[in-house]
């Protein structure tokens, strides 16, 4: 599946993601709420400045994305801890981590 920055910015439902590779997408900037990633593939994926609100991150890769000055706040991931992005300069307010 393909999904552009636009569909992040723009569409009032934000969906659900099943099974998507995003290896080396760049959606820095984008803005989502309540998106649902289920076995996602976010190899080297740009985050920077994203703010994925009250979104769920459930069995992804997350294996050298950049996640910088952006917001997670609310968001839910259930994973393997070892499978977690590293953040950096993150807003984390409310975020749910069940390893």
């Amino acid at each position: 599946m393909f999904v552009s920055k636009n569909k992040f910015e723009k569409s009032p439902d934000w969906g659900r993601f099943e099974d998507c590779d995003f290896t080396g997408a760049n959606l820095s900037h984008a803005i989502a709420r309540d998106a649902a990633f289920i076995r996602c593939n976010f190899s080297n994926f740009n985050f920077r400045g994203a703010h994925l609100m009250y979104c769920l991150f459930e069995e992804c890769s997350f294996k050298e994305a950049i996640f910088h000055n952006g917001s997670l706040s609310g968001s839910r991931f259930v994973s393997e801890t070892e499978a977690l992005p590293v953040w950096d300069n993150k807003i984390m307010e409310h975020v749910k981590i069940h390893g």
